[in-house]
Formats: structure tokens, C-alpha cells, sequence
């Protein structure tokens, strides 16, 4: 390998490292104490996420424009879990209020962990300027016995590269995707393929 291949093979190498750092989706871990299977409930009840940020920020005004936004995250969050579980092939009945009766309940809460919208000017202009970031905690739990069943982890960042594509990612998009991949793996969990 001469030197002009080793430079492209190690610059190629580095992009795919940062373009990759733009964070995941877990798959559901299953909690190995538990013996329920998400094909067992025949409700899912979305509540609201919780706000386990912690960003300092010392004026008060603008803590409170912050702790607002994030508890608004929390609750547009829910939403569009709730509403991807919804499309899925097979729904479940899906609920946003903990509902009463006999059913077997389970409940997918959880906390947003890390909220910074960004700047998508510093991101259209600079690399690793002005970076998005979006974690959550996500918790599956059986309403009846408050036994966690398991969890997913949501850990999203912009491209530090920059440049139009960071620009475009916003903590609003990066819910809607992690929304959809949760709707994703509750729907295969529900509804294993049967291997022939």
C-alpha cells in the first residue's frame, strides 16, 4: 500500500467514525429477572416522559424557558410513541391515561436525559459547533406489579461534521426516529417471526 492509498484508506476511516457519532436506538433489553414477554399485554399505556436533564443554567428565566421545553419534549415524545405503536401491523389497544380494569397493562415510561436543541447556524457553518443532542431512558413496566420488563436507550447527537445535514437534525427528529424504532421493537416482540 503506497502512501496516497494509506491517506485516503485512514481519511475514509475517520469520516465513517464521526458520521457514525451521530448516536442510536438500542434494542430492547429484556430485564433477565423478568418473566413477562411484551405478547403477554393486552394494553400499552404510554405516559409521559420525565425530565432527568441536568443542564445548569443560572439565570432563571431562562432555566424555566429550558425545564418548559423539556417537559414539552417529554410529553411530544410519549405522543409519537404512542402514535407509532398505533400503525404498526398488529397494534395493541394503545392508551396515554392509565387505564382501570382487569386488562394487562403494560406501561412505557420513562426520562429525556439530555435536551439541547443546537444552533443550525453554527452547524450549517461549523464542524462540531452548535450540536443537537437528544437522550432518553425508556422503561417497559407491567402496570399491575410495577416489575420492569425492560428497557431501551436513546442517545442521539448531530454530525459533528456540520454542514446541511447537521443543520437539518433537530431534537424533533431525532424523537420521531426513536419513536419509530421503539414502535419497531415492540411490534417484533409482540409478533416474532416464526423461522422455518
Amino acid at each position: 500500500m503506497n502512501m496516497t492509498q494509506f491517506y485516503r484508506t485512514t481519511i475514509a476511516l475517520s469520516l465513517s467514525v464521526l458520521l457514525s457519532a451521530c448516536g442510536s436506538t438500542s434494542k430492547f433489553n429484556r430485564e433477565t429477572t423478568s418473566t413477562k414477554s411484551l405478547a403477554d399485554y393486552d394494553v400499552i399505556y404510554v405516559a409521559d416522559f420525565g425530565n432527568a436533564t441536568t443542564k445548569k443554567i443560572s439565570n432563571p428565566d431562562k432555566f424555566a424557558i429550558y425545564k418548559k421545553s423539556v417537559d414539552e419534549a417529554g410529553i411530544g415524545f410519549a405522543e409519537m410513541i404512542a402514535t407509532n405503536l398505533e400503525k404498526t401491523k398488529n397494534p395493541p389497544q394503545v392508551t396515554r391515561a392509565a387505564p382501570e380494569g382487569t386488562q394487562t397493562v403494560l406501561r412505557i415510561e420513562g426520562d429525556i436525559t439530555l435536551f439541547e436543541r443546537g444552533n443550525m447556524m453554527a452547524k450549517l457553518l461549523l464542524p462540531f459547533a452548535g450540536s443537537t443532542k437528544f437522550n432518553a431512558s425508556v422503561r417497559f413496566i407491567d402496570q399491575a406489579t410495577n416489575e420492569k420488563v425492560g428497557n431501551i436507550s436513546v442517545d442521539k447527537n448531530s454530525n459533528p461534521l456540520g454542514g446541511g445535514y447537521a443543520a437539518s437534525q433537530t431534537t424533533n427528529a431525532f424523537m420521531k426516529g426513536a419513536a419509530d424504532k421503539i414502535a419497531e421493537q415492540v411490534e417484533l416482540l409482540r409478533n416474532p417471526i416464526e423461522k422455518k
